[in-house]
């Protein structure tokens, strides 16, 4: 089951999510200049995609503001050409009065795709789920049928490549439902991202589980593209990115929103310490790491 060397293999990098702090070591970017600039760092380190969320400038919480995210596209296209990718699920947010962890609405969701300046991607999770997520707690992400035709109707229409999130088997069936009643074609160029958690309420992040959803998604999903992201210690990521890398993944997806750790156990100081071990590791599996050009092949994109 390995794959040829010669098939590149693209880099993502999360740099931000709605979780990660400052205070569990790493410098987490928060504003748009410093995910601008830890994008470009990621970029010249290797990475050919950038997965964006937004924080608040203030308070450094997620933020669904679409001028906060507005200003991070502008800046990372000033500095680079990286191919990005915009949240679809955008995680929990905080009410303000309240302090609780609420799902944001599917209006603000949507309303990303029609940001200037435009992103290249976007992605959402093809079921809901409860996560144990920020500030300790579980949070519910909420993506239910209605939802996802109204979000695969608006990508088609404004021609975004979209990545389905498989968080379980469930999510890729939920996808299968929903391509058989028309909100995308099955066998065309169909995007699944394997995510693999660690306590965390989803699909834990251990091989067995791996091959498993790699296979049931060859199965359901035949042509696919294919990515990984893993979540938890660092004994368990980085050997699941080198499986995932030899067994043929298109995508692998790291960064601190997902994880703050390095191969060797040791907490990251910045996002480019763990692109930089992704592009080592996917070289001695004998992987080569794909250009924004070569991205943009391999993921079906107008290469101008």
């Amino acid at each position: 089951m390995s794959v040829p060397a010669k098939e590149k293999l693209i880099i993502l990098v999360a740099p931000t999510g709605e979780t990660p702090s400052r205070d569990e070591g790493p410098n987490v970017p928060c504003t748009p200049e410093e995910i601008a600039e830890e994008t470009y760092r990621c970029y010249q380190a290797g990475a050919s995609i950038v997965h964006v969320h937004a924080r608040d400038k203030k308070t450094r919480l997620h933020t669904s503001d679409l001028n906060v995210f507005k200003e991070i596209l502008t800046r990372i296209k000033e500095k680079c050409d990286i191919l990005i990718q915009l949240t679809g699920a955008m995680g929990a947010l905080q009410d303000p009065s309240t302090k609780e962890w609420i799902p944001p609405k599917d209006e603000a969701r949507m309303a990303l795709l029609d940001l200037q300046p435009r992103a290249d991607m976007t992605c959402a999770p093809t079921g809901s789920s409860n996560y144990y997520g920020p500030a300790g707690k579980y949070a519910t992400l909420i993506n239910t049928p209605d939802f996802l035709r109204k979000f695969f109707r608006l990508v088609k229409e404004k021609k975004f490549r979209n990545e389905m999130e498989i968080w379980d088997a469930s999510y890729l069936h939920n996808a299968l439902r929903l391509a058989e009643e028309g909100a995308f074609d099955k066998n065309g160029p169909v995007w699944l991202n394997y995510c693999m958690g660690e306590g965390d309420g989803y699909q834990p992040s251990n091989v067995r589980q791996l091959l498993h959803i790699i296979d049931e998604g060859k199965r359901v999903f035949p042509q696919a593209v294919w990515e990984l992201t893993a979540r938890g210690s660092a004994g368990r990521i980085f050997p699941l990115h080198a499986i995932a890398m030899s067994l043929g993944c298109n995508i692998s997806r790291v960064g601190l929103e997902d994880h703050i750790y390095l191969p060797n156990g040791d907490i990251a100081k910045n996002n480019i310490q763990i692109v930089e071990n992704a592009v080592r590791i996917a070289r001695d599996v004998g992987r080569e790491i794909a250009t924004v050009a070569e991205a943009k092949k391999i993921m079906g994109l107008p290469v101008k």
